[in-house]
């Protein structure tokens, strides 16, 4: 086989998270008196963690309410960050495949730990042997630092490794880190977006990830 592990991105890839985020960033505005966002406003502001989703929502001249935005994101997020989300249709029939291929496996997300590693193991529960998250330890991606850490916690080399994710943080990701690059169409990004962003290939279905691997 071409590859002996796999590194995933979260959320656009494995996990459609954008309802979760959008009402925990709405419930924010709306306790701070800002216009609520909808999912496509969402979309286009993940993928470079919580804060950041969080200062884009309330937009540059309103940075003072900042810190009162991420404690009432975290109220609501911390209780309700698993009631919309979900795999995305063939994620876990291409996990399971992949693992009874003897294919090693690790999340890397820019999303907190608090909440990456509860709903991994409600989801995905024996699936990963690895799951990295936001912490204060490692730069967040792009920055390859998550990635090489979970190499090393993977026990492959880097010519081992694929990456698989759906945005431009997770492209620049890979090329920061290295290794190759599968994107996925099925995310939060437009495949015009991604092309432009220097995807070279692009899967279109879990099932493809699969041919990838064995080939």
């Amino acid at each position: 086989m071409k590859y002996k592990a796999v590194i995933f991105d979260c959320d656009g890839t494995l996990l459609w998270t954008i309802d979760d985020l959008r009402d925990a960033t709405n419930f924010a505005l709306q306790k701070l008196g800002y216009q609520e966002k909808s999912i496509d406003d969402i979309m286009k502001m993940v993928g470079n963690g919580i804060g950041k989703l969080v200062s884009l929502a309330l937009g540059e001249n309103n940075q003072r309410d900042y810190e009162k935005a991420m404690k009432y994101f975290q109220e609501y997020y911390t209780v309700h960050y698993a009631d919309k989300t979900t795999p995305y249709p063939g994620i876990l029939d291409m996990l399971l495949q992949l693992k009874n291929l003897g294919i090693k496996m690790a999340v890397v997300s820019n999303k907190k730990e608090e909440y990456l590693l509860p709903l991994f193991e409600k989801i995905f529960n024996g699936i990963f042997s690895v799951v990295i998250g936001e912490q204060a330890t490692l730069d967040k991606k792009p920055a390859p630092d998550m990635v090489n850490f979970a190499i090393t916690q993977l026990g492959v080399e880097k010519q081992e490794t694929v990456y698989v994710g759906d945005s431009e943080v997770d492209i620049k990701t890979a090329l920061n880190s290295r290794i190759d690059m599968i994107t996925v169409s099925w995310g939060f990004r437009s495949k015009e977006i991604l092309l432009k962003n220097g995807a070279s290939v692009i899967v279109d279905t879990p099932s493809e990830i699969i041919d990838i691997i064995k080939s």
